[in-house]
């Protein structure tokens, strides 16, 4: 019986594992597009926060019972 040569190809036509693990340039380019998000969000929190003294991230301040429960849950579910 022969015997079936494996070729080395992974999915993609990368030829190694390390290969079809590599990002590409698109996947480079979202991780770029996120931090340039997150630097130009926590930029602008720190700047009003400290020139202004406006706390821009707050959860449930002033509300109590079911209003805070919701708001809490309605942050975990756009973070998860």
């Amino acid at each position: 019986m022969g015997r079936v040569q494996d070729r080395g190809l992974a999915v993609g036509g990368a030829t190694s594992e390390y290969e079809s693990r590599r990002l590409s340039a698109l996947g480079w380019f979202r991780v770029v597009c996120i931090l340039v998000f997150l630097v130009a969000l926590l930029g602008r929190t720190l700047y009003l926060r400290f020139t202004r003294g406006i706390r821009v991230l707050t959860l449930g301040v002033g509300k109590r019972g079911f209003e805070q429960l919701v708001e809490i849950a309605f942050f975990v579910g756009l973070v998860v």
